[in-house]
């Protein structure tokens, strides 16, 4: 009795270390989540974002990123069949050349944030053709940021459309003489 009293003690302690361990210590995101870049000279770099980048530059997406959304008649296409289509459609390295892409012409002093949300998959009798869908934050050293979503072709790195755009406004102070009619 005091031996299954005990294996029951032991059996609980073991139970609430291990949740207090996952509590305490959380699985690394994925490296996948947010991709920095950064131009030095004429070469650009790339890293995953850091936890004190994100938190500096309010990129705090709570929702996680999706593998595959299939639009098209032939909704019999398996997740796998996908992975291994696009494996061979599309390079593995296109955010770090859609990064650079979009870096290239800006200021050393820009950081650019990439964030994959999903890719589409739109299956046709014929053929599959991948878009995904991406959030891009520029931001600068004196604090400015602008940031928006967008659907971009992995193959060609085009921008096939935009959309939550940040709005930036310059707010100018009236020049003294006007009234609210708008005349002098």
């Amino acid at each position: 009795m005091k031996r299954v009293n005990l294996f029951k003690f032991i059996f609980v302690i073991l139970v609430i270390s291990f949740s207090a361990f996952l509590f305490w210590f959380p699985k690394q995101e994925k490296q996948t989540d947010w991709v920095t870049f950064k131009k030095e000279g004429n070469k650009t770099s790339s890293t995953p974002t850091t936890k004190v980048d994100k938190e500096k530059h309010n990129l705090l997406q709570t929702k996680k990123s999706q593998s595959f959304k299939v639009l098209g008649n032939n909704k019999q296409v398996t997740e796998q069949q996908l992975t291994s289509l696009y494996q061979l459609k599309v390079d593995s390295q296109w955010i770090n050349k859609l990064g650079q892409k979009l870096l290239d012409g800006q200021e050393e002093d820009i950081k650019l944030f990439i964030r994959k949300i999903h890719t589409i998959a739109e299956v046709k009798k014929s053929d599959t053709t991948f878009k995904e869908v991406v959030t891009i934050t520029f931001s600068s050293k004196n604090g400015d940021q602008s940031s928006f979503r967008a659907l971009i072709d992995p193959i060609t790195l085009k921008v096939i459309k935009k959309w939550d755009r940040t709005i930036v406004e310059n707010l100018i102070d009236k020049p003294k003489g006007l009234n609210p009619s708008g005349r002098y």
